[in-house]
């Protein structure tokens, strides 16, 4: 559009468009021609800004702050459709803020302070020295680093989220690996210790839970316990499959269980052993288990320490106090610095360390564990006696038997000295010339002997002419 004069103005105005939006102004002139030239100023100005805002992030000042937790919130509300541990996800979360659930008597789970990040800290607030001294406080509480590593992990998927959000992002990035260790967020994590209990520890583990429910035999909690422990013990599976399995899971008459491998997306059907399919039927005829839909009920308090199955239809849950108390109290982490602590998934360590040392093939033991991967299962691969070793060992007891001397029916490492002179001695005088023998050095009257053994009568001709 060209300038134009207003019917209440002398002067020339202006108006028109630049990627839809519309500027108009005053040419300050009454001069047509000088107009037109103001009019052209005023657009290349335009096109020029708007090419910039192109190219230009906008000013902080018009980008949205947003405090961390509620990027947390909104990522949870995703997490309960799109990730599978979702309550584990929501653990997390409270942890990372500086809250955890704690089990007390009479009251149940209540919230208690711990460390962790403000909740009023804004996510242009976070930055690498403040997960830095997160990480070192976790450390020092002796959190392991795998799930230290878990936890920074869930704030670098919160930050990735909040840059998808648009608000407004820490004006340095965070650093999440060093070459220098110490200030890394990152954690080498390794393997760790492969701890599993000995048939001796089992026992001892069995014997208090056994007394313990023979004492108190109206404690739904100590009867669970030590039910728990004979499945995690005979099925291999993880605490969260025993602790959530309903009664359609388990087929008395085919005795096989069939569980839900949640964290892994796929199902097992599992035979049971003598122990686990008695314990399992005590369970299904209790008077108390009839019309239930979870093998492990939930539990309430009762008083006085007694905890009782609940009337609603929910399981029990992630409550592994009573089987670490009973643990602790069989001495099973009296070395837990040198050994490794013994938790409930131990008992799925020792379910397949048990089959590795039996010589079932880490194939198998994959199988029965649910894991997704052989690799998954190598960690148990030292347990395994190989047939190369049988082989190895099966070579090594022929070559022994060459090695015997032909002078008598047992192996001369295992004779002492004396007896050793004696069988040289006795062939010496039926052969002559030098003694020569496959693993004796030769000896004679004149020369020299080259031996290693330290005992002078066989170093020295001399000597052993007079032994």
């Amino acid at each position: 559009m060209t300038v134009y004069k207003r019917p209440d103005s002398p002067v020339y105005w202006y108006e028109f468009q630049v990627r839809g939006k519309r500027y108009r102004g005053s040419t300050g002139t009454t001069d047509a021609r000088q107009a037109v030239k103001v009019e052209n100023a005023a657009k290349q100005a335009a096109k020029q800004a708007a090419i910039l805002a192109d190219i230009m992030p906008p000013k902080a000042a018009e980008v949205p702050r947003m405090l961390l937790s509620e990027v947390a919130r909104q990522w949870l509300s995703g997490s309960a459709v799109a990730l599978r541990d979702h309550r584990n996800n929501e653990s997390r979360v409270r942890l990372l803020f500086g809250t955890r659930l704690e089990r007390q008597s009479g009251l149940g789970y209540v919230q208690v302070q711990c460390d962790g990040l403000p909740q009023g800290l804004y996510v242009d607030e976070v930055t690498t020295g403040a997960l830095v001294t997160l990480k070192g406080k976790r450390l020092a509480a002796g959190v392991a680093p795998a799930t230290v590593n878990r936890e920074l992990a869930l704030v670098q998927s919160l930050m990735g989220m909040a840059s998808s959000l648009g608000v407004r992002m820490p004006p340095e990035p965070i650093k999440w690996s060093d070459r220098n260790r110490v200030a890394s967020l990152r954690m080498a994590e390794g393997n760790g210790k492969l701890r599993w209990l000995s048939d001796l520890e089992v026992s001892k583990l069995l014997g208090v839970l056994v007394s313990r429910r023979d004492a108190e035999a109206d404690n739904h909690g100590v009867i669970d316990a030590h039910d728990l422990v004979v499945m995690l013990l005979d099925l291999g599976c993880r605490y969260d499959e025993a602790a959530s399995l309903p009664w359609t899971s388990v087929d008395f008459s085919a005795r096989v269980v069939r569980l839900h491998r949640s964290k892994v997306q796929n199902a097992s059907a599992l035979p049971m052993t003598e122990a686990l399919y008695a314990v399992l039927r005590a369970r299904r005829d209790h008077p108390e288990m009839q019309g239930r839909v979870f093998v492990f009920p939930a539990l309430t308090g009762a008083g006085n320490g007694r905890h009782v199955w609940t009337g609603t239809d929910e399981h029990r849950g992630h409550a592994t106090a009573g089987i670490q108390k009973a643990m602790d109290d069989a001495g099973l982490n009296r070395e837990a610095q040198r050994l490794g602590k013994v938790t409930p998934h131990t008992l799925r360590h020792t379910y397949a360390s048990r089959l590795a040392l039996a010589g079932v093939s880490l194939q198998k033991i994959a199988k029965l564990l649910g894991h997704s991967s052989v690799k998954m299962t190598e960690r148990y691969a030292h347990l395994c006696p190989e047939d190369a070793g049988r082989e190895a060992v099966a070579i090594l007891n022929q070559k022994r038997e060459g090695d015997k001397l032909h002078l008598s029916p047992t192996n001369v490492h295992t004779l002492g000295v004396p007896t050793v002179l004696q069988a040289v001695l006795s062939y010496k005088a039926k052969t002559p010339g030098p003694l020569m023998h496959k693993g004796i050095p030769a000896l004679n009257a004149g020369g020299s002997c080259v031996t290693r053994t330290r005992d002078q009568r066989i170093k020295s001709p001399l000597l052993y002419r007079l032994s």
